[in-house]
């Protein structure tokens, strides 16, 4: 303490508090260190880091922690869930295309989309082929379609690999957009030649 403010009133620079300044008076121990308590030994439905004791949500059987109902796998630990097929189907079909069964038929995502790819290509050629491609696309255009449509299908019921997904939705697509291409400006050209006659 310095000995110019011995006896005079000066201000406490954490609290803001004003007191006289005394070399006699010694300042108060601090407190203790609080220390972290014992893990108390009850059991894992009420020990809950996530909510409230009067939470209704489920317990993951892997770490005892609180999880929603929704979830598939623990977030915490990774524990996957087993699921009532009968409770929520739209969980069940959630479930089947994050965990595809074992024997599940592999996937023909690649060659649905090279499909869906080259029926577009040639569908925006046919403006250039007089019509024409459209002799091409109609054929391989429907057959990709009623191939990712089956597909798509099996993958809802697990019974095929969810893996390709995405890929047969896309060549499904490219198909449809292909075929609508070609068979336009077929008709384009079917009119012109029409009217030339």
């Amino acid at each position: 303490m310095a000995e110019g403010v011995i006896g005079h009133s000066v201000r406490c620079m954490a609290c803001q508090g004003r007191f006289v300044a005394d070399p006699n008076v010694k300042p108060p121990p601090p407190p203790p260190r609080r220390t972290k308590p014992p893990p108390e030994t009850v059991p894992l439905q009420q020990t809950d880091e996530e909510g409230p004791a009067t939470d209704n949500r489920p317990f993951c059987p892997g770490c005892g922690r609180r999880v929603n109902w929704d979830w598939l796998v623990c977030y915490h630990c990774g524990e996957p869930f087993d699921f009532d097929p009968d409770a929520n189907p739209r969980r069940r079909e959630r479930a089947l295309l994050q965990r595809p069964r074992r024997d599940s038929i592999r996937h023909r995502g690649t060659l649905i989309a090279n499909l869906g790819n080259l029926t577009l290509g040639v569908g925006a050629l046919s403006l250039c082929l007089l019509g024409v491609g459209a002799v091409i696309t109609l054929p391989m255009g429907i057959t990709t379609i009623v191939m990712a449509n089956g597909d798509l299908n099996l993958m809802r019921t697990g019974q095929m690999d969810p893996a390709g997904k995405m890929q047969t939705e896309n060549g499904r697509n490219a198909a449809i957009i292909g075929l609508a291409l070609s068979l336009i400006f077929a008709a384009g050209w079917g009119l012109f030649a029409l009217s030339r006659a």
